[in-house]
């Protein structure tokens, strides 16, 4: 179920909006991104084409290989932000990922780490 099934989102900027709006990360269905990309279904193309615009408008997506079913949750960060830097040193291992996070890391930080980690890098 979509975090914004009451509204229907008619373009990749409304999307990017909503992104900016909920602290530079929401999650959408496919279908959500699907409607905005003006599709009426998702094929590896058309998937394809979303991600490449995604991108255009400064949004980075996780998974970063979107799914072909309309059902699946995509989480959408703003690339170039701190919520950016945090999903991708959690979901792409590494030492400068390591570092990142734990620079973030202090107090109640630990929480919140373990609590995106678990939200964003689902198997």
């Amino acid at each position: 179920m979509s975090n914004s099934e009451s509204y229907m989102f008619e373009t990749i900027e409304q999307i990017k909006d909503a992104v900016v709006n909920n602290n530079d990360v929401k999650t959408f269905t496919m279908s959500d991104l699907r409607d905005a990309y003006g599709k009426q279904r998702i094929g590896k193309h058309v998937a394809q084409d979303i991600s490449r615009k995604l991108q255009q408008n400064g949004l980075g997506s996780y998974p970063s290989e979107l799914p072909l079913d309309q059902n699946a949750q995509v989480r959408l960060f703003l690339l170039g932000t701190p919520t950016s830097d945090l999903v991708n040193a959690v979901c792409e291992p590494g030492t400068e990922g390591d570092q990142i996070i734990a620079d973030a890391v202090s107090g109640s930080a630990v929480d919140i780490i373990r609590d995106i980690r678990a939200l964003v890098c689902e198997d």
